[in-house]
């Protein structure tokens, strides 16, 4: 009995020797490929490097040989200027002294062999005959130079020679000096010291009211402004909206500060007095022509319009929305008397486009990106239940999918998703909290949801479209992962882990399905992304001291089981036929997630169950 305790004792010794040995072989193995692969990639960088320079030198010995080329052309250029006014004075001087010559001697008329002619072209002047204008010409007197302070000779100006003389040349063009050229060019800026298209003279660009004159709806040819002379206010019949557009232009008072300026504001106006009079139909040409207006300008011109637009496009968005999710949540409630279920009114919801108004506050909310106030003002402006709203399962694909385009703007140091009031002090943190939870439970709930295909939506785009959907809630996840408050909120989730675990043990099997209808690379992508915040949430600090994996993982049905499959998968997989295109990082990602879960023994059991080339390597 001794000798056979003592054998099962060695027996389990070896066991856990060869475990222990065959992760010790696994982590030694992956620092190697890692160093190989840094390696690889310092010399990349080099070679890149060493191109880069070579390029840069072979553009600076270009740039001083152009140069150098313009410096002779100039100084050419130069001389020649200088030989021309050197026989300009030459030519006057000699005119000077032959009018004082005929004022001396009280001569009318100057002989024809005194007289000096700037150019001579080999004809006697008796042979040239002037034409009536030219000697119409000779009859007016010529203006004298500035500056030029002497007394005209008695004679008439048909008889000075001087007169002839001062037609014949003017100055020469002023042409700038070598040396100011040379250190334009040694500045970097020799093509606005010598501009070769200055004679060339470029279209205008249009101003933002003739491209608003021109401005035509998508999917027409009908413009904008021809499309708001048919549309008047209830309150004012008899005055267009076209008419309100042009009196706001021409008004004084608004064209001071700029027509994009008064046009925006006119745009605005008559979009909150729509809201007011409950006159929805000219709604989507003036969300047109405002997105237009902001596409026309610099993006300080739009984050100057976050507190106007951010109301007017919830209120116009909640008109379609609201009664869809009410009719959503009374269908869901009455769904076991189905005779009762209350279905959407399609027909009292006004024809307002959402997918066009959260277009637009997507476009103000990106142009708050590199500015933290103003991205937090647009986000104080922000509704929490609307956020929401807009996540729910039964908005079209396109807003969902739009809506988290936009969630992933609001990852801030401090906050996340629409933000309270600072002004409800120690209460309004904890509300801050309580809806940036509700606002994680309800974005993980999105990567398990099904969602109904429209009527002339076929399978497979449908199937594309979700996936895109998936795509995007995991790039929120990731971009909260970059703030250490939002990424310890995600890991202190209730549902976040063991949801992820559901999405990633499902987007692994989806892979092995024979009909996958080319969306491969859109699931490997999923998978790469859902490894990627598991393993930032569970298996890198700061978090992974405040997360319990077993507890998380209870929080959804065989959370545990779910958890085993699709790490071993990706573990062991093969980048060939279903599993090309896993990143090999997934793939340690979760080795080292399994060494942190399973023992040794049960390493070295998953170990001999897979034969692939990554367990025969370790």
């Amino acid at each position: 009995m001794n000798l056979q305790r003592m054998v099962e004792e060695a027996r389990l010794a070896a066991q856990s020797k060869a475990g222990e040995a065959a992760v010790l072989r696994q982590k030694y193995e992956k620092s190697a490929r890692e160093y190989e692969e840094q390696l690889v990639s310092l010399r990349q960088v080099h070679q890149e490097a060493i191109s880069k320079q070579k390029a840069e030198l072979d553009a600076v010995k270009r740039d001083r040989e152009r140069i150098a080329a313009n410096n002779k052309f100039l100084e050419h250029e130069s001389r020649e200027a200088s030989r021309a006014k050197q026989v300009h004075r030459t030519l006057k001087d000699a005119a000077g002294s032959n009018s004082k010559e005929s004022a001396s001697e009280g001569q009318t008329e100057t002989p024809k062999k005194n007289k000096i002619l700037p150019f001579r072209d080999g004809f006697d002047d008796g042979d040239l005959i002037l034409s009536p204008s030219k000697s119409r010409d000779k009859s007016r007197p010529g203006t004298p130079r500035a500056g030029a302070k002497r007394k005209r000779p008695g004679t008439t100006p048909q008889d000075s020679p001087v007169q002839m003389e001062q037609l014949a040349l003017s100055d020469p063009r002023p042409r700038p000096s070598p040396l100011s050229i040379s250190r334009a060019a040694e500045g970097g800026s020799v093509a606005n010291a010598v501009n070769p298209f200055a004679g060339i003279k470029l279209p205008p660009r249009p101003t933002v009211f003739q491209m608003i004159l021109t401005h035509k709806v998508p999917d027409s040819d009908e413009r904008v402004v021809e499309i708001l002379t048919k549309y008047a206010f209830p309150s004012q019949p008899s005055k267009k909206l076209s008419s309100i557009v042009y009196d706001s232009i021409n008004n004084s008072a608004t064209q001071a500060s700029g027509t994009s300026e008064a046009l925006c504001n006119c745009f605005i106006s008559l979009w909150d007095q729509c809201l007011k009079e409950s006159f929805y139909e000219p709604i989507n040409y003036i969300i047109h022509t405002i997105q237009c207006i902001l596409s026309f300008e610099k993006l300080a011109f739009t984050r100057r319009y976050i507190s106007s637009i951010v109301p007017l496009s919830i209120s116009s968005i909640d008109l379609v929305a609201i009664p869809l999710s009410r009719a959503f949540l009374a269908q869901n409630q009455n769904q076991p008397n189905k005779s009762k279920s209350v279905q959407p009114a399609t027909p009292e919801i006004p024809q307002i486009s959402v997918l066009d108004a959260l277009t637009l506050l997507h476009s103000v909310g990106l142009a708050c990106v590199d500015y933290p106030d103003d991205l937090q003002l647009f986000w104080s402006h922000m509704k929490y239940d609307f956020v929401l709203m807009m996540l729910m399962r039964v908005q079209p694909l396109p807003q969902i999918t739009l809506t988290l385009s936009l969630l992933r703007l609001s990852v801030l140091p401090s906050t996340f998703g629409a933000i309270i009031s600072s002004g409800d002090g120690d209460g309004g943190a904890d509300r801050q909290a309580r809806h940036e939870s509700d606002t994680i439970d309800r974005l993980t709930l999105l990567l398990s949801e099904k969602f109904s295909a429209g009527a002339r939506t076929d399978a497979l785009t449908h199937h594309r479209a979700v996936l895109h959907l998936q795509l995007h809630v995991l790039s929120v996840l990731t971009a909260m992962l970059t703030s250490p408050r939002t990424a310890l909120a995600l890991a202190t989730h209730r549902h976040c882990v063991g949801r992820l675990v559901r999405f990633l043990e499902g987007a692994v099997a989806a892979l092995y399905s024979a009909h996958h209808g080319g969306t491969h690379g859109l699931r490997t992508r999923a998978v790469d992304a859902a490894v990627r915040v598991l393993y930032t949430l569970v298996g890198t600090p700061p978090t992974a001291d405040d997360v319990d994996v077993r507890a998380k993982l209870a929080a959804v049905p065989l959370g545990a089981h779910r958890w085993l499959v699709a790490l071993t998968r990706l573990a062991f997989a093969d980048p060939v036929l279903f599993e090309e295109g896993i990143a090999v990082e997934s793939m340690d990602a979760a080795h080292s997630l399994l060494d942190e879960y399973l023992s040794p023994v049960e390493g070295e059991g998953l170990l001999m169950m897979f034969s692939s080339g990554r367990s025969e390597g370790a």
